[in-house]
């Protein structure tokens, strides 16, 4: 028997030991949880639509390590441009996603930006003329 005050030893000190550093790590899981759900309804507020703010949410991991002078991690920079740059809902939840989730909502919004370039007319001087495009360097007349 162990008299109060004094430490455990061996395996019941070693199961002690486990116990409380799960009990911390649990206490500051709860905690992340709180502060990661009022950050996403104050983006939520803050811009009045869950799209906007969940894009927001997207671009900030990456943002945040540019700023730091640090190299963002390649999900965090996938996450970021699939959200910079994909029209409408991904049908994929950006924050939560992982990579090949990601690459597809990234193949799905080039698909579109496609068919969109193949069906519109080009814009510009030359294309309402009627003119072909230029090819390479062109010289002045002499």
């Amino acid at each position: 028997m162990v008299a109060a005050g004094e430490p455990l030893r061996g395996a019941a000190g070693a199961r002690a030991s486990a116990d409380r550093l799960i009990f911390k790590l649990k206490s500051r899981l709860v905690a992340a949880d709180r502060k990661a759900l009022a950050f996403e309804y104050a983006l939520l507020h803050l811009f009045g639509d869950a799209e906007v703010a969940e894009r927001v949410a997207c671009i900030l991991p990456a943002l945040t390590s540019l700023l730091a002078g640090e190299r963002p991690e390649a999900l965090d920079i996938l996450r970021r441009n699939v959200a910079l740059h994909s029209e409408g809902p991904c049908g994929v939840s950006l924050v939560s996603a992982g990579h090949a989730e990601l690459r597809k909502a990234q193949k799905h919004a080039r698909r579109l930006e496609a068919r969109r370039a193949d069906t519109q007319p080009a814009r510009g001087s030359r294309a309402v003329a009627g003119l072909p495009a230029p090819r390479g360097r062109e010289r002045a007349p002499s």
